[in-house]
């Protein structure tokens, strides 16, 4: 149930986007540079991307007016483990002898579409929108 409540969501949304980004970023790194350099960026970008999803999945489980403190409790125990989610996975990226900074990189573009995707997204142009018609 809780999971059906995440997929009506526009976290669902920026996930995609991460995962879409991440993707073409790995082509283009295996290509480029070396397979394990692309995989590290995988690996890096996971970190980022799982800890995302656990995020959401805290935040968006509980919606309404009635239940605003239970939300607000259930952000800061998404926050925590995040935190300590992304602390673990980094642990086991390095340890399985990843390159680090391809770790690191592939974390810091997945932040980064984290960030982008919802200033982009309220700036586009959507079907629903009128502004764009003629008076």
């Amino acid at each position: 149930m809780a999971l059906y409540r995440f997929i009506r969501n526009d976290a669902l949304k920026t996930v995609q986007c991460q995962s879409a980004i991440i993707l073409v970023l790995w082509a283009i790194i295996s290509g480029v540079y070396s397979k394990n350099a692309g995989w590290a960026f995988v690996g890096g970008a996971l970190v980022c991307l799982i800890a995302n999803i656990f995020m959401y999945h805290c935040v968006f489980a509980n919606q309404g007016a009635s239940k605003a403190k239970r939300i607000v409790s259930d952000f800061y125990r998404g926050e925590v483990g995040k935190i300590l989610l992304t602390a673990g996975l980094f642990a086991v990226a390095f340890r399985v002898g990843l390159l680090p900074h391809w770790v690191l990189a592939g974390y810091i573009m997945a932040q980064a579409a984290f960030w982008i995707f919802p200033i982009a997204s309220a700036f586009a142009v959507k079907p629903t929108d009128n502004r764009w018609d003629a008076k």
